[in-house]
């Protein structure tokens, strides 16, 4: 089969797909995916959208297992923070090495101004990262996997013969891994991601699951595929359906969040402003601690999320968990990879912000927010048959930044140190 790179967001009435890597194309003309179902949305590209974000393309399909839903996939990009970057006047938190900026430069990108800039920006930025050598303080012997995350599982409803998202994976709709349904702050559809819960009100999950930028959104928060709702506007017990009135969220993204496929930055936080948390239990046992240093090469970890979980886009917003562990093949200073194998999980559409679980200690750790992966055109999932990649941005190079969003949001969060590698941030 043919593969493409589809960009990210990919924003789903009901379901985003971890974006893909940045494409590399030498016309400002939409990349235009050959696969039938897929349409580009008719629209004069690029546009300014409403906050500043550049959108330079927009495509629409039915959704495979509900044609009367849409599947979106948006390209979008922020010259803001980048141009910041090239003029070596970054905010605080969007620094970028030399090394990257010279690369950039470089290549005749000195100022971001049409779709190709921003293109050539993020496929320079991420190739450099992952041409550099892993970070050797933090080496892992790969030994045996981790224990099972902390929770119990469900029957499994789907059957692993078709499943290939969690391959072996069972159905696992547990707190503190939940499914978020996204609007901006008018009502308009935005889609679905995967998220963690890392606070009373606060939920880790990846920047590009807000295309818009900061600020005000719609979020619904659920488990057991939406039929139990965490979050307020539905009664105890009924599933999250329609769209929020009642509340909304505040997202602050990573600084330095420059667009569709800049992993290291994809990163963002969810602060619901009103109302209470209905289920689970607003308790520190529901809410997952988040590694504060940076992962280890050959570490493994758990795949996990509310995306869809077969090859043609079925089954989404049942919550899934790997398994057989999945292992580190990257490590670098601000993301990391895993190459698909045989036998083991890989995030597909919908878990982007889903994280990477390492159970140590006797407690799960979140050590990444699914960002992107590489998938064959027409599928959700990455392949095994060609070595995908798909990549994680590290929650802990940010703790800093994790524990002031959370405590500047009324949060409060204390780190623990376990030995020279584990150490983890604890927010309520």
């Amino acid at each position: 089969m043919r593969r493409v790179n589809v960009y990210c967001p990919t924003i789903i009435l009901i379901a985003i797909a971890a974006c893909n890597e940045p494409p590399q194309l030498a016309s400002e003309t939409p990349l235009v995916i050959s696969q039938e179902e897929w349409q580009l949305v008719a629209q004069d590209y690029p546009y300014t959208g409403e906050r500043g974000e550049l959108v330079c393309a927009n495509w629409e399909r039915p959704l495979a297992e509900n044609p009367e839903l849409t599947e979106l996939d948006a390209e979008v990009y922020h010259p803001d923070v980048m141009n910041r970057q090239l003029d070596t006047a970054p905010a605080p938190g969007e620094e970028l090495s030399d090394t990257i900026l010279d690369a950039i430069r470089s290549a005749g990108v000195t100022h971001v101004v049409t779709c190709d800039d921003a293109r050539t920006f993020i496929r320079i930025k991420r190739d450099v990262m992952e041409s550099e050598p892993f970070n050797p303080e933090n080496v892992a012997s790969e030994g045996e996997a981790p224990p099972l995350p902390n929770a119990v599982f469900d029957e499994d409803a789907i059957g692993t013969e078709e499943v290939e998202k969690v391959i072996d994976g069972q159905t696992w709709n547990n707190p503190p891994t939940v499914g978020i349904r996204i609007w901006d702050s008018a009502g308009g559809g935005l889609g679905s991601c995967s998220g963690t819960l890392i606070g009373p009100s606060h939920i880790l999950t990846a920047a590009h699951c807000f295309p818009l930028g900061d600020g005000p959104y719609r979020v619904s928060v659920s488990t057991q595929g939406g039929a139990s709702c965490v979050s307020t506007h539905q009664p105890v017990g009924q599933a999250c359906l329609g769209i929020p009135t009642t509340y909304q969220f505040s997202v602050t993204r990573k600084p330095g969040y420059s667009g569709s496929g800049d992993t290291g930055d994809d990163m963002a936080i969810a602060r619901q402003t009103s109302g209470t948390w209905l289920a689970p239990a607003n308790t520190s046992a529901s809410w997952m601690r988040v590694m504060s240093t940076t992962g280890s090469l050959g570490a493994n970890y758990w795949v996990s999320g509310y995306g869809v979980n077969t090859w043609n886009g079925n089954g989404y917003g049942t919550g899934r968990l790997a398994l057989q562990a999945q292992a580190i093949d990257w490590s670098g200073t601000a993301h990391w990879y895993s190459v698909r194998d045989a036998g083991v999980g890989a995030p597909c559409s919908g878990d982007s912000g889903s994280p990477a679980i390492h159970t140590q200690f006797g407690f799960d750790l979140n050590i990444g927010v699914e960002s992107n992966s590489e998938k064959y055109q027409g599928h959700s999932c990455p392949s095994v048959e060609s070595d995908h990649k798909f990549r994680y941005a590290y929650p802990g190079r940010v703790g800093a930044w994790i524990d002031s969003t959370v405590t500047g949001g009324g949060g409060s969060c204390t780190y623990y140190t376990y030995n020279t590698i584990w150490h983890y941030l604890r927010c309520w």
